[in-house]
């Protein structure tokens, strides 16, 4: 289907296209939710053992039939990307068909060369974030195992809400391949500001409220260099460099795996 065509079918049902963000912001919110089920470690026992919005019904049989040789946060790690995968991969994909729109509308494309300043601004603004959390954060780092699950996880979590939930928001309907000079207009800045505060919410209940300060103003550089680039990838690409430098640091120094070595 053509852009033209696209944008005509989008044009031509507009209670189809409201009905499609509906769904769209339902998706997120259901994303949101799921992982609202961190702040029960704020709860005495035994609510804070399920971390999840489901994890608290589907919990005793996920830990006694999948990765049962795991430790418990390696078990909610691949729990969590499971959840996403549903959440924030197949269920927009079925969104993304039903409307005529592709994966590219979302943003799901390799960025062009434009591309190149906005990612290295948006690693040097997200890196030093990352540094600081990891001084300040008491055991900021899991095992290997879990950190690498949490690093795929940010894919399917930039794609739906920096992508799929931003196209929706945007006045066409997808998210455009950058021409010539970026322009912030109201529009964008809407954008931007609710896609931040999604990302925001989404850490509800981490450990550190240092982390769920730090998650707004990250939401904006995410939600900016995603618009401005018009790709998911230049975001995750500092997102990823933010927790993987530090982390590459304290391997290197022995603090992670220390740190690692006793945990449940």
């Amino acid at each position: 289907m053509t852009e033209h065509a696209r944008a005509h079918r989008s044009d031509a049902n507009p209670r189809r296209s409201r009905g499609d963000r509906l769904a769209v912001l339902t998706l997120c919110i259901a994303y949101v939710t799921a992982f609202w089920g961190q702040a029960a470690r704020l709860l005495p026992a035994p609510l804070d053992q399920w971390h999840s919005l489901l994890f608290r019904w589907i919990g005793p049989w996920w830990r006694q039939h999948v990765g049962v040789t795991l430790s418990n946060g390696e078990q909610l790690a691949l729990y969590q990307l499971a959840e996403a995968m549903i959440v924030a991969l197949l269920l927009p994909a079925w969104a993304l068909h039903r409307s005529g729109r592709s994966w590219g509308d979302a943003g799901l494309r390799l960025p062009d060369r434009s591309a190149l300043w906005p990612t290295l601004a948006g690693i040097g603004i997200c890196l030093p974030f990352g540094i600081y959390l990891s001084r300040v954060v008491p055991d900021p780092w899991g095992t290997p195992l879990k950190e690498g699950i949490e690093l795929v996880l940010v894919i399917p979590e930039h794609l739906l809400i920096f992508g799929v939930f931003s196209a929706w928001l945007m006045p066409a309907g997808r998210l455009a391949k950058p021409a010539g000079r970026f322009a912030l207009g109201r529009e964008q800045f809407f954008v931007i500001l609710a896609t931040a505060l999604i990302f925001g919410l989404v850490h509800i209940g981490v450990e550190s409220k240092l982390v769920l300060l730090a998650s707004f103003p990250l939401g904006l550089i995410n939600a900016y260099v995603t618009l401005r680039t018009g790709s998911i990838w230049p975001a995750i690409l500092a997102h990823w460099t933010m927790n993987v430098v530090p982390m590459a640091w304290d391997m290197l120094s022995g603090r992670w795996l220390l740190a690692a070595a006793a945990l449940p």
